[in-house]
């Protein structure tokens, strides 16, 4: 089980933030890059924990950033816990 570590500014609920972005045949290391360019947040993890070099190709459209987080880790099962400005 992998433990992930997110902060944002933002008004609602972390995880429940809407996102809408599309990924290309994009490395996963560069799809969480720019989704937290979108979404305005760091992700902090091990990229021990992370395949950085699988590829996603996927769209989201108004997707919340938790949904999107879980399908980028794939397979491994992750714990996310946030708070107004961080999940860990």
């Amino acid at each position: 089980m992998l433990l992930v570590g997110i902060q944002v500014n933002a008004q609602q609920p972390l995880l429940e933030k809407k996102i809408s972005i599309e990924f290309r045949n994009e490395p996963v290391g560069e799809a969480l890059d720019r989704l937290m360019d979108k979404a305005n947040c760091t992700i902090n993890f091990r990229s021990a924990d992370l395949s950085a070099s699988r590829k996603i190709s996927k769209a989201y459209v108004t997707t919340a950033l938790g949904k999107i987080i879980r399908d980028l880790w794939g397979d491994h099962q992750i714990i996310l816990r946030a708070t107004s400005t961080d999940i860990t």
